[in-house]
């Protein structure tokens, strides 16, 4: 079965093997990662790999959408799989397994703090009936499912460079949806995950994220009043986030408030 159509647990479980030959203490480096092996798509101007990602939380009532997994969230990704794989308690529970490398490794790193900060300014986890935003990454995980437009870590190459010179993917080069293979992995991958929570609150994540939505808006896979756009990308490599976050904070704000007293 094709990786654009494979269940996230199926394609996870082919991928199983491989993952776990590595030691689950050790950094994974570029060369170990982006080898055939992993290897899903490569055209002139991008590069896709697997990651152990595709969990969906199906009680959710918020979904957070990222750009694409960046290399450092793909090398965590691979490390915890080895480590839960080898767990003799868990590691034949796919779910399981993949649940909880979701929730260990969702925007991992200090882009987590920026993002945690954001919405604590929007009054997130009282909407939601948490003590604190940072529960949606510990005991209440359920109720937020953290995904990506492009599932699977993407990365510019320009045809020319040898792998170790990839770069991760920002939206930019190519254009976000001007490729086939963005658009399929929006329609195929991600509208299939959303569809999967049609009652959760979606909330893209700077531009890139944002253009994935408004096309699933237009195509009907995704109804627009459940959207939140406007919330800028947490990555620190973001240098305007906080004034993109300042100048649409009271209206997420005012709109995140008026969706939580309809769904509940």
């Amino acid at each position: 079965m094709h990786w654009l159509t494979c269940p996230g647990e199926q394609l996870f479980e082919a991928y199983a093997a491989s993952m776990q030959k590595f030691e689950s203490d050790n950094k994974r480096s570029i060369a170990e990662l982006l080898t055939p092996k992993f290897h899903l798509y490569t055209d002139r101007k991008l590069s896709i790999y697997y990651a152990p990602l595709g969990y969906v939380r199906r009680k959710a009532r918020v979904a957070l959408v990222g750009l694409t997994p960046g290399w450092q969230q793909m090398e965590l990704s691979h490390r915890l799989a080895a480590e839960l794989l080898a767990d003799p308690g868990i590691g034949q529970n796919t779910p399981v397994v993949m649940s909880e490398i979701k929730r260990r490794m969702s925007f991992a790193g200090p882009m987590r703090r920026n993002l945690l900060q954001m919405l604590d300014e929007l009054d997130f986890a009282q909407r939601l009936g948490l003590n604190s935003s940072a529960d949606i990454f510990e005991d209440q995980a359920d109720l937020v499912n953290t995904t990506s437009a492009l599932r699977y870590p993407v990365f510019y190459c320009d045809g020319r460079s040898p792998v170790g010179d990839s770069r991760n993917y920002t939206g930019h080069n190519p254009k976000m949806l001007s490729r086939d293979i963005q658009v399929q992995m929006v329609n195929q991958l991600l509208g299939q995950e959303l569809s999967q929570i049609p009652q959760a609150l979606i909330i893209p994540m700077g531009e890139g994220a944002s253009q994935a939505i408004r096309h699933l808006v237009t195509i009907e896979v995704v109804d627009e009043a459940r959207c939140l756009f406007g919330f800028p990308h947490p990555s620190g490599a973001n240098g305007h986030r906080h004034q993109q976050f300042a100048t649409h904070r009271q209206q997420l704000k005012e709109k995140l408030r008026d969706w939580f007293k309809i769904s509940t």
